[in-house]
């Protein structure tokens, strides 16, 4: 029985080991990707910043000149 449970654990250490190899592959692409969008993202939070900016001293403009 000992040896049994032993060949065992021995199987479920090679299939753990077998899925954290499996696991360390990372996809270049996929790194790009996520990249680029965070890129993307925080270009779009500053246009959108930027504008709010400008709305407001334009507001702010009219407000004093009258």
């Amino acid at each position: 029985m000992n040896g049994d449970q032993n060949a065992s654990v021995e199987i479920e250490k090679d299939q753990k080991s077998y899925n954290l190899k499996s696991k360390n592959k990372v996809d270049i692409n996929i790194l790009l990707n996520r990249v680029r969008l965070k890129n993307r993202k925080e270009k779009n939070e500053n246009i959108i910043l930027m504008s709010l900016i400008g709305i407001l001293v334009v507001i702010s403009g009219i407000i004093i000149s009258y």
